[in-house]
């Protein structure tokens, strides 16, 4: 699996508020989430990792995480040849 690390260039709010007592008064607020977004074949996992970082950038927002590239059901393994299935139950 892919990791990518984007980091926006913003002033966040803990650097708007200083810290009280040494303890910063914001909270970090995340949404975690489990998916899959459909994509035209000829699009590669770069050029979507591309347009999603960017638009994840253009709002000002941060993105820690990984990607797998699935085709058919299956892991696409680093070679390019497929790998174990998305949902092995489904193949008894």
């Amino acid at each position: 699996m892919k990791h990518r690390k984007c980091k926006a260039v913003m002033e966040t709010a803990a650097e708007k508020q200083p810290p009280r007592n040494g303890m910063n008064t914001v909270h970090r607020k995340e949404f975690e989430f489990q998916g899959c977004v459909e994509v035209p074949m000829e699009l590669s996992e770069d050029q979507f990792l591309d347009r999603f970082l960017m638009f994840i950038e253009e709002n000002r927002w941060s993105f820690g995480g990984g990607v797998r590239t699935i085709v058919d059901g299956c892991y696409i393994n680093g070679d390019g040849t497929p790998g174990k299935p998305v949902w092995p139950e489904e193949d008894q």
